[in-house]
């Protein structure tokens, strides 16, 4: 059995402070497998259930979390930004972040965005999983063994990031805080009902 996850960059935009400082939000995954394999670490299929021994190989390629504030939005340079980006080049853009590795920033085009600030890795490893088979009775091995290996895990979060990060912390605050009274809003404006209005500001 084998299953791969490949290329996978989820995205949130959005604007920061008085000044609409652009800023995005992100996560990155280039490769993800997972497969059955033999004592050779060749890939195998197995049928023989919980009576055979059973391991599973899984790799990780360059997962990462990262916060880029400044940085220009996947549509800049679109004609209506969001309004009129095609699926093809939103695809294009969104894909950049694996096609331009080992470019530096000069070297990019300002057409295709790339995250620029990880947080979080990107990382890189892999774990095998290896389950003793039923038949194996007289084996002193456990159960069930799981080795991982993991290059080193970086995690890096800049002045700036820090304070959008305690502004947003603050904005969710007031916004549960907000929750709590919004049923005492009224369903008019004010034009309406003044005085409801001033007993709800109060």
């Amino acid at each position: 059995v084998i299953v791969e996850i490949s290329e996978i960059h989820v995205r949130i935009e959005d604007t920061y402070g008085d000044s609409k400082i652009p800023c995005a939000m992100g996560f990155t995954l280039e490769d993800l497998s997972m497969s059955t394999v033999a004592d050779t670490l060749a890939a195998t299929f197995q049928v023989g259930g919980f009576d055979e021994k059973l391991r599973k190989l899984v790799k990780l390629e360059r997962m990462g979390a990262y916060a880029d504030f400044g940085s220009e939005s996947i549509s800049a340079g679109v004609p209506n930004g969001w309004a009129s980006i095609s699926h093809d080049d939103f695809v294009r853009r969104m894909s950049s972040v694996f096609s331009m590795r080992g470019q530096t920033s000069l070297a990019r085009s300002k057409a295709l965005v790339a995250p620029e600030s990880y947080i979080f890795g990107p990382i890189q490893g892999n774990a095998m999983y290896v389950r003793r088979g039923q038949n194996d009775i007289e084996s002193k091995s456990p159960m069930h063994q799981l080795q991982v290996n993991m290059d080193a895990i970086r995690i890096n979060i800049r002045l700036s990031q820090l304070k959008v990060f305690w502004a947003l912390n603050t904005r969710i605050k007031l916004s549960r805080i907000r929750h709590e009274y919004v049923f005492l809003r009224p369903k008019v404006t004010v034009m309406d009902d003044s005085l409801a209005s001033w007993k709800f500001a109060i």
